[in-house]
């Protein structure tokens, strides 16, 4: 079994850090500013980054097998608020206001932020002291 520092090298535990920081940002400036020309055209490479980022965690807990339902909520309600800001960027769609993807981004961000009390960070805290009881 793989020790769970191999695992998430570079990345354990916190799925997020300050490294997707540019990409909120980004995001941010979009939804602030819709109209300014390639806003709504760049801004889809830094969603799907997030959502990279999602997926790659989401993988790694499945290699070692402890993917819970606490990840799999976590990981729906955060791939709806990320459907509904791209709807926001989707032409035509009056029903996502700028205040309501403001509101679905920021709680994306509060999810990876990379603050202990991130719900990423606290779920890879717990996978990690549940890994390594395995292990002993």
């Amino acid at each position: 079994m793989k020790k769970w520092k191999e695992i998430f090298e570079g990345k354990e535990p916190k799925p997020a850090g300050g490294y997707l920081s540019y990409d909120f940002k980004v995001v941010y400036d979009a939804i602030n500013n819709p109209s300014y020309p390639g806003n709504t055209g760049r801004v889809g490479v830094h969603i799907k980054y997030v959502k990279d980022i999602l997926q790659e965690f989401k993988n790694d807990l499945e290699e070692i097998d402890m993917a819970s339902g606490s990840f799999e909520s976590l990981e729906r309600d955060v791939n709806h608020a990320i459907k509904k800001v791209e709807e926001f960027f989707a032409e035509g769609d009056p029903n996502i206001t700028q205040i309501d993807a403001h509101i679905f981004w920021s709680f994306i961000e509060s999810q990876f932020n990379g603050k202990p009390t991130s719900s990423l960070n606290r779920l890879a805290g717990e996978f990690e002291r549940e890994y390594k009881l395995r292990l002993s």
